[in-house]
């Protein structure tokens, strides 16, 4: 039964652990965002002194630390719904620091954990076992206000003796993770530049370190308002961001948004953000200075405009759809039907469902197409009326099935082969395949144009604008276009080795991030091989994927 408010909405509640606004960051301002641009629900605030648990559908957390445990026992022991936002990245270099066992019992017992990033989601589930299919993507976003332009000469007097004309700018907590006592020599070695930071301070012997060190070459603000930020964006030469990691830092994208040219680290899922950006190893000072060299030189751009409130929201709202107590997601549109389905679940692109080894669809249409995904090849059977009525071949990866004359109850009997796949860490859903869409009378659409094909790929994903699969070590694309351009974004960097007739044609340079690669006399059949170097992440082998890349669309020339 669901706890829906008289204006029929559900009820969301946003709980965090107890000592999060006493110097609030990232996660905090995720926290804010969310509540501030969610629509559909009722959205506030958990308390604590009065939670009234009985009229709260979910409770999204904005911690994994050990202390919410207990809180998350009893809100399962109550039947409400439990999201959770780990803001996490783990290393070698901290997960002696991270209570992992604690982190994997919060992410058993939660019913959807969103991440910010694939590359996230890829590290989390390495890292406690979790399976991926409980992740969720919704990317960080920044204030629409920060697009908006101007600067009030009220800032200028606020800061007036304070910040001098040309400056590099940090917005941070003072705290080890933002490296700032690296970003500060940085600064001082490659450039005649002060470093101004603006932001809380949790580490007061840090702060102390680097006021000793920069003299007056560091200046530290403290905590500013939004439009002082803006401010200070706008103005700034360069905006750096080295921190030993980032999910992905969402000052780093206020500035972006604001025009200012960012220097990032290469360390966490940054990558994924900051298409074109300059990064940088956190841990040698020559690359920070090089990286502020180069923005001082070119002022490059960074567009992150993709990344605003109000599909970061649609993002959430699918999450929070998906496990909804009364909520019926369809696949399916007016007119047909389905059964036997399970595990509605929502993605970026749309609503679909994870069938069991039978499952029943209920249409008005005499023909009609599934999309299906399957994670292992097998076969998929119709029947009508205890007939067969056709037999499909589903390989791994994307499969278009027609029905024809599908008028009444067809009934799908699906027999993979397990064989393919290590079924003791598979669950019930990897047996069954995954329904996106009932299409009548559409065409097929794959990342292909039509005189393209592909082989050598897992199941296709989508994100908030464009259809990728995974592709394998090996994939094979067979053309009658002689040039095309593959979009291609790997997490780490390599080569990607062009075969063609039995010989080599070409090498690409691979780097972390997206990659553009054209595609020279390709009329045919074309084998690329990656190489990556994927030496600094064992934990992650868990799922090929991650050592593999994702292919976009393959664009003709």
């Amino acid at each position: 039964m669901s706890k829906k408010t008289p204006n029929n909405l559900f009820v969301v509640r946003y709980a965090t652990h107890p000592t999060a606004y006493f110097s609030p960051g990232g996660g905090e301002v995720q926290l804010r965002q969310y509540l501030e641009n969610l629509k559909g629900y009722d959205v506030a605030l958990f308390d604590y002194w009065d939670p009234q648990i009985e009229s709260i559908d979910i409770v999204h957390l904005f911690s994994v630390f050990a202390m919410m445990l207990p809180l998350v026992h009893e809100l399962k022991r109550m039947n409400v719904k439990v999201v959770v936002s780990p803001n996490l990245w783990v290393s070698e270099a901290n997960a002696k620091d991270v209570d992992l066992p604690s982190v994997a019992r919060i992410f058993e017992a939660a019913d959807a954990i969103v991440c910010n990033s694939q590359l996230e989601v890829g590290n989390l589930s390495a890292y406690t076992g979790v399976a991926r299919e409980k992740f969720h993507v919704v990317y960080n976003c920044f204030d629409d206000s920060f697009i908006e332009g101007g600067q009030s000469v009220e800032n200028r007097e606020v800061f007036a003796g304070k910040i001098p004309e040309r400056f590099i700018f940090g917005a941070c907590n003072i705290e080890s993770r933002k490296n700032l006592l690296r970003s500060l020599e940085a600064v001082m070695e490659y450039t005649d530049l002060p470093f101004v930071v603006a932001g809380g301070c949790r580490d007061k012997r840090l702060l102390k370190q680097l006021k000793n060190l920069g003299k007056d070459r560091f200046v530290y603000i403290g905590r500013i308002n939004s439009d002082q930020l803006k401010w200070c964006y706008q103005r700034c030469n360069v905006f750096l961001l080295a921190s030993i990691l980032e999910t992905p830092g969402i000052a780093a994208l206020e500035a972006a948004a604001s025009g200012a040219s960012v220097v990032i680290t290469d360390r966490g899922s940054t990558t994924e953000y900051f298409e074109g950006g300059i990064f940088v190893d956190p841990f040698s000072i020559e690359s920070i200075g090089r990286g502020i060299e180069m923005a001082l030189e070119s002022s490059p751009l960074t567009d992150v405009t993709r990344f605003n409130t109000g599909s970061t929201a649609a993002q959430l709202s699918s999450v929070y759809g998906s496990i909804q107590l009364d909520s019926d997601p369809r696949v399916f549109q007016d007119g047909i039907e389905g059964s036997s389905l399970s595990y509605a679940e929502i993605n970026a692109n749309g609503v679909f469902q994870w069938s069991q080894s039978q499952f029943a669809i209920s249409s008005s249409y005499p023909r009609y197409r599934l999309r299906i995904v399957s994670e292992v090849g097998g076969t998929l059977s119709v029947s009508r009326d205890g007939r067969t009525s056709g037999v499909f071949v589903l390989k791994a990866g994307c499969n278009w099935v027609r029905i024809n004359d599908g008028m009444g109850v067809s009934r799908f009997n699906v027999v993979l082969n397990e064989s393919e796949a290590d079924n003791s860490n598979m669950d019930m859903r990897d047996l069954g395949v995954m329904i996106f869409e009932v299409n009548v009378g559409v065409s097929s659409e794959e990342i292909f144009s039509p005189a393209q094909s592909g082989q050598g790929f897992y199941p296709v994903e989508m994100d908030d604008s464009q259809t990728y699969q995974w592709a394998e070590s090996e994939f094979t694309i067979d053309s009658q276009i002689e040039k095309y351009s593959l979009k291609i974004w790997s997490p780490f960097a390599g080569i990607l080795i062009l075969n063609s007739g039995g010989k080599e044609r070409d090498r690409f340079d691979i780097t972390p991030g997206y990659n553009t690669v054209n595609v020279k006399n390709g009329g045919g059949s074309c084998l690329f091989v990656t190489q990556l170097e994927t030496a600094e992440l064992n934990p992650l082998r868990d799922d090929p994927r991650d050592l593999s890349v994702k292919v976009f669309k393959v664009n003709p020339d």
